[in-house]
């Protein structure tokens, strides 16, 4: 085998391999072995709450019927969380991660990505819905009008007068269109 070209498959194991990737997994089986290369499968297994006991193996199981053994035997992401931990360990204390305190619902809900720069703006103590109605363009007029929430209100959360209610964060994200807990 070619010792350069490496192709790769990485099914999560979230219950049986369907047709999709089915094609994946041939056309990366395929790739590596016209280029002479090797081929290898990588079990995506570190979103615990989806993966499904015995998916991995029979997804293993099915790509075999088929004809598409690995290379090598297959990797189980989940067995290299210590590297994980090490690799974030580093990149914490060099200052390059900031916290995250969203639901996957909230993540899944959120809209755009929100950039860096506004991220660390809110890190570093700025207020949120002020800094995201900037980055948003949006005044607070249209912010009042859009949520049915007092200019005046809007303007004591953004100077910390006031401290919102459940009611009112969740309005404002829902028309900023932001996870809730960034404005927590």
């Amino acid at each position: 085998m070619g010792a350069g070209y490496i192709g790769r498959f990485a099914p999560s194991p979230t219950g049986p391999l369907h047709a999709g990737s089915l094609v994946a997994a041939l056309a990366s089986w395929l790739d590596a072995r016209a280029h002479a290369g090797r081929w290898l499968v990588r079990i995506e297994d570190v979103d615990r709450p989806r993966c499904v006991v015995g998916a991995a193996e029979e997804i293993l199981r099915q790509l075999a019927a088929c004809g598409m053994e690995p290379d090598e035997t297959p990797l189980w992401q989940s067995s290299r969380d210590d590297a994980y931990d090490r690799a974030l360990a580093h990149l914490s204390g060099a200052g390059w991660t900031y916290p995250c305190g969203c639901t996957r619902k909230e993540i899944a809900d959120g809209g755009a990505v929100i950039p860096l720069d506004v991220v660390n703006r809110i890190a570093d103590g700025e207020n949120p819905i002020r800094v995201i109605r900037e980055w948003k363009d949006i005044t607070q007029l249209y912010l009042a009008h859009k949520t049915n929430i007092g200019q005046g209100y809007i303007s004591d959360l953004e100077n910390g007068r006031r401290k919102g209610t459940v009611a009112a964060l969740k309005e404002i994200a829902r028309v900023l269109d932001v996870p809730l807990g960034l404005l927590a």
